[in-house]
Order: C-alpha cells, then sequence, then structure tokens
C-alpha cells in the first residue's frame, strides 16, 4: 500500500502536467497550507501584506507582554517559516502602556518600508498610531518621532485603513469620537514625513457625522479621478445600514454622490454591513458585506452601484443579492477583484460543530463560481473560531490567496495564516527547470544526502523542509547563502524514521519538490 502510494507520487512528479484545484490549501505554505504563531498570550491576526519578494507580513494583537493587549507583527518567509531576519525571529511587539492596543492595517510602500497603524486605548478615548519601518524592521527616524506618530482628532482616534496619493501623502481613514459616545468617520491626510496637511479640508482632517449612533468606515480607495471612495455602516448594532461616502481629492464631501457625498442603503431591514467596495471600469460600484435576515441569520451580500449612487436594477435583484451557506453565521467581508474580472470575498461560516474560515469566488454577474474550492468556497475548518477580530486577505502577484485570523490551540489563541491555491498550473517543463537546479544522491537514503547545487541558487538563503505524506514537517533547515558556494553539501537526515517523503526547498527566486524515500 506504502509503495504504491509512493509510486503515485513519484508519477504526479513526472506527469505532464499537474493540475492543482483552485480553492484548496497550499501544500508548499506551513504545515500542508497553513501556519500558525504563538506570541505567549491570546494572539489575533487581522491584517496582512505581502512585500515584493514574497515575504508575508501579519499584525494584531497579543497579551504575552504584560496581560494587556499590544501590538503585534510577523514576518514570515514565503515558505511560511518566520523570517530569522526581521525582530526577534521574525516578531515585533510594541506596548504602548494600555490594556488595549491593536494593528489594524499594514501597507508595503513602492520604496519596500512597512507603515502598520492602530489605536492605543485610555479609557475612554484612544490614541492613533502609526509606525514606519525599514525593510528590514528598523525604525524609519524620517516619520513622525523616531518612527512613530501619535494622533488624534476630538476625543477618541481609530485609524482602520491606509492609502497612499500619487504625490506619497498618507490618507488615513477611521472612526472618532467627538461628542457623546458616538462614533463617527474621520479621513486626514499626513505629509510622508508625518505631518498632517492642513490643506485638506482646511485642517488636515474630514469629520463626518451619519446622525446614528456606531458609524465605522471599514475600507477606502481612491479612484482613477483622485476622488476618494470610503465603505462601512451606520446604525446602531441591532439596525445598521451599508453606508458610503465620497470625497473631492481636497478633502470637501462630492455633491454628485447619493446625498450630498453621502449614502445609505438597508439590505434587509436589520443589520447590514459593507466591508469592501470595487470601481468597475464603467464608473460603477460593486460592494461586499453581510446582511442579517428577519430570522437573525447572517448572510454573505453584495450590491452594485451606478456611479452617481443609485442602486443598479440590472444586478440581483434593485441592485442587491444575500448568499445563504447554510450556517446561521454567515459574515462576508472583505472582497479582491482578480485580472478575470471574478470577485473574491473572505468570511467565517459558522455551523454546529462545523466552523470555517472561508474564501468565496463569485462571477462578475454575481453568480458562485462553481470551478472553486467545494462548490464555490475554500474553507479551513477552524473547529472553534475566535471571532473578536475578523479574517482579511490578499492576492500574491501569482494569484495564490493569504488570508489571517486566528488560531485555538486547547486553551491558547494564537496567529493563523493560510495560502489557498488559485487557478495554478505546474507545467513539466518549468519542473524541469528547477530539477535541475538541485537534486539529491543517494535516493533512497540511510543517514546523509548529497545535495548538489546549481550555482544559481547562490545569493539568497535556502530553505529545505522534509514533509511526510500526512503533510507533517519532520525536518527542516536553512542553509545560508554563504554556505552555497559549495557545489555539493552534506545533509543528515539521522533524526527522520523510516518512510516516504516529500523533500521541499525554496529560496527567493525558485522552488522545488523531490520525491524521498528514508531506508
Amino acid at each position: 500500500m506504502r509503495i504504491s502510494y509512493l509510486l503515485v507520487v513519484i508519477a504526479l512528479f513526472n506527469a505532464r502536467e499537474v493540475y492543482l484545484q483552485a480553492g484548496s490549501l497550499d501544500p508548499d505554505f506551513g504545515k500542508g497550507g497553513w501556519v500558525h504563531t504563538d506570541f505567549g498570550g491570546k494572539d489575533q491576526a487581522n491584517a496582512v501584506a505581502i512585500q515584493s519578494d514574497g515575504r508575508i507580513l501579519v499584525g494584531g494583537q497579543t497579551n504575552g507582554i504584560n496581560g494587556g493587549y499590544d501590538f503585534a507583527l510577523i514576518r514570515y518567509l514565503p515558505n511560511g517559516d518566520p523570517d530569522p531576519d526581521f525582530g526577534t525571529l521574525g516578531k515585533m511587539t510594541w506596548d504602548f502602556g494600555s490594556a488595549q492596543e491593536n494593528i489594524e492595517f499594514i501597507n508595503v510602500l513602492s520604496d519596500e518600508k512597512i507603515i502598520i497603524g492602530g489605536w492605543t486605548e485610555s479609557s475612554p478615548n484612544s490614541l492613533g498610531i502609526l509606525i514606519r519601518l525599514n525593510p528590514d524592521g528598523s525604525p524609519d527616524m524620517g516619520f513622525g518621532q523616531q518612527g512613530i506618530l501619535r494622533y488624534r482628532y476630538g476625543r477618541s482616534t481609530g485609524p482602520l485603513s491606509l492609502v497612499v496619493q500619487e504625490d506619497g501623502k498618507y490618507l488615513v481613514s477611521g472612526i472618532t469620537v467627538v461628542d457623546s459616545f458616538d462614533l463617527d468617520w474621520i479621513i486626514s491626510r499626513f505629509y510622508p514625513d508625518g505631518t498632517i496637511d492642513s490643506s485638506f479640508n482646511h485642517t488636515g482632517h474630514r469629520y463626518f457625522k451619519f446622525l446614528t449612533r456606531e458609524n465605522i468606515p471599514f475600507s477606502m480607495m481612491i479612484q482613477d479621478d483622485h476622488k476618494i471612495f470610503m465603505t462601512g455602516c451606520a446604525g446602531v448594532t441591532s439596525k445598521t445600514n451599508f453606508a458610503f461616502l465620497r470625497l473631492n481629492e481636497d478633502g470637501s464631501l462630492d455633491q454628485s454622490f447619493g446625498n450630498g457625498g453621502s449614502l445609505q442603503t438597508d439590505f434587509q431591514n436589520n443589520q447590514d454591513v459593507a466591508y469592501t467596495s470595487i470601481r468597475l471600469n464603467d464608473g460603477r460600484y460593486i460592494v461586499s458585506g453581510t446582511s442579517k435576515d428577519s430570522i437573525t441569520n447572517l448572510d454573505f451580500a453584495l450590491a452594485m452601484y451606478k456611479a452617481d449612487g443609485t442602486l443598479d436594477p440590472g444586478f440581483g435583484v434593485d441592485g442587491k443579492m444575500t448568499y445563504d451557506l447554510k450556517g446561521p453565521v454567515d459574515d462576508g467581508l472583505y472582497m479582491i477583484q482578480q485580472p478575470d474580472g471574478k470577485l473574491l470575498v473572505c468570511g467565517l461560516s459558522l455551523l454546529l460543530g462545523h466552523n470555517s474560515f472561508v474564501i468565496v469566488r463569485f462571477n462578475p454577474d454575481g453568480s458562485i463560481d462553481q470551478s472553486f474550492g467545494k462548490k464555490g468556497v475554500a474553507a479551513f475548518d477552524a473547529g472553534s473560531i475566535i471571532a473578536y477580530n475578523t479574517p482579511s486577505f490578499l492576492m500574491q502577484k501569482d494569484g495564490k490567496l493569504v488570508m489571517v485570523a486566528n488560531y485555538k490551540d486547547g486553551t491558547n489563541i494564537n496567529f493563523l495564516t493560510m495560502r489557498f491555491l488559485n487557478d495554478i498550473v505546474i507545467k513539466n517543463d518549468d519542473h524541469a527547470v528547477q530539477h535541475q537546479l538541485l537534486s539529491v544522491s543517494p535516493n533512497p537514503v540511510n543517514d546523509n544526502l548529497n545535495i548538489n547545487i546549481n550555482e544559481k541558487l547562490s545569493g539568497s538563503d535556502l530553505n529545505i523542509q522534509i514533509i511526510n505524506l500526512q503533510s507533517q514537517i519532520v525536518d527542516r533547515s536553512i542553509i545560508h547563502s554563504s554556505d552555497l558556494n559549495d557545489k555539493v553539501l552534506n545533509y543528515s537526515v539521522k533524526n527522520v524514521k523510516p518512510g516516504f517523503y516529500l523533500m521541499k526547498w525554496m529560496n527567493d527566486k525558485f522552488r522545488g519538490t523531490i520525491p524521498l524515500i528514508k531506508i
């Protein structure tokens, strides 16, 4: 039986083409598609960014330092290993002295510098925090005070998203408390050094009230015409609406949109929350979010708006669609548009005994794309989901999808990072080129391998994993670039038990997989 399985594995590697199902976990990442990281306490991840070299930044909060929740950031290599060249074994934390602190977003700039943003709360007020790092994780002394900017508008400020203008200025949107305890929308503009740009709405800030209690802008984009579009919700917990705001470049309200620049949409006369908007080439907007029906089930929701903010009757039912994934809580969140126009929405699906983080793929007309995952849904079975911080995701340059959330390990909670395949095809000739760059002998092996290395692999560290047929990593190591000048390296597998394995290797440019027999 084991020999038959090995023959299947070898046949796959020698096949003309290997088609990998879009929506399945990526076996080249972490523990067969996922990795969890413990900062020492209850750790919650909800922000992700991908650098140009494929390294992955994940941020959120941890209470593993002194009992209060603090900023937590980790950088992974493209294979899911913590990056030893970043922070302390890949990790960085910041404590600003309050009991509640959280990273809400991470942005990688064109010069590879990193901006993270969030808030620190000193009850009943909170302070906005922006941190700019050099690519190696050191503080950028040219920003704020020693790399950190603290700011507040009104009594309390909580940044939630950041976008960069063409001129390099930073637009930061979030929530603020100005009067009573209502949460309202705030957008601020800063110069690249962190000083406020007072030319934006004459003060550097645009404050907006929807005249309801809980108003939250979850995302923001800059349009091709330089107008600023914000997406979120307005209302109270039991009854919120999709809410939008469109500003001119100078921060003034765009009177040509909605009701003098703002707009609300009630889906089902209950709790409706919009998370992301995408502007199509014809000027229309498609929006993802969550809608609660009359019997309190949460469903994925999509809506289509014309450029002026009116619903497009040609989409769904009067411009709106909802999707029930058969659970009492199907929480649709953030959205990405693929180059082919298809839409990806991440979220949660909570069923009794079967809770999952999910990505659903939709066709441009709003129908679910059945070719993705299982009937249109890619899922990670999370068991006991911690939904305090909602999942977020991004698409890599190769189309793979990286999603971050939380993983419960016994009584502990860790960062969870997942990577899903997305219409990836491995061609035989590509594999042949990779195979020529690295080979091993003898195979089968007893205790020591000879790794034959092509000179093209020099210049960056080489990561090696040995994985059993249950997708468990049984051995891993990093061969530093300084040791790759030798064409043949000796590698010990003495501690690997006899059996059949896959030896996976990768550096910044290349990767490959070799079937391996240990005797």
